[in-house]
């Protein structure tokens, strides 16, 4: 039986009749990208790591019980999420009062509207910061 790295497929068999040696590290190793596999046992995940991660290819493992000591690591706290590290900033906090919706309805702007409403956006302070200027409101540096 020969899958390829691309489909999804369910395999029973008996412990020990191969399906992992057989059908999952061959499909892993065939994969050009990236790729999330699920092992209950070591051995098999030493299998592929090595050629997975050959050529500077990074990888990393979610091991909480720590039976592979020596691999890169990935933590994860279920309560605070995972960010990959050095790779994508932060998550901007979104402010309080503003509704999923208003949320859904921001990312579907194009980035041409988005520029506007920046320009839009930097007028209105402008214009704000002069008439709190000019009444001696201290909130013009805010």
């Amino acid at each position: 039986m020969w899958v390829p790295w691309d489909r999804t497929c369910g395999v029973i068999g008996p412990q020990g009749s191969g399906k992992t040696l057989d059908l999952l590290n061959p499909a892993l190793l065939g994969a050009p990208g990236a790729a999330l596999v699920t092992l209950t046992k070591p051995e098999d995940l030493l299998l592929s790591f090595p050629a997975r991660t050959a050529g500077g290819r990074q990888g990393v493992v979610l091991d909480p019980f720590g039976l592979v000591p020596g691999l890169p690591e990935l933590v994860w706290d279920p309560v605070a999420g995972w960010q990959p590290p050095l790779r994508t900033p932060p998550p901007v906090p979104i402010p309080d009062g503003v509704t999923s919706e208003q949320l859904h309805a921001l990312a579907e702007l194009d980035e041409e509207t988005v520029a506007r409403l920046a320009e839009l956006d930097l007028d209105v302070r402008d214009v704000a910061e002069d008439v709190h200027a000019q009444s001696g409101d201290v909130r013009a540096e805010s």
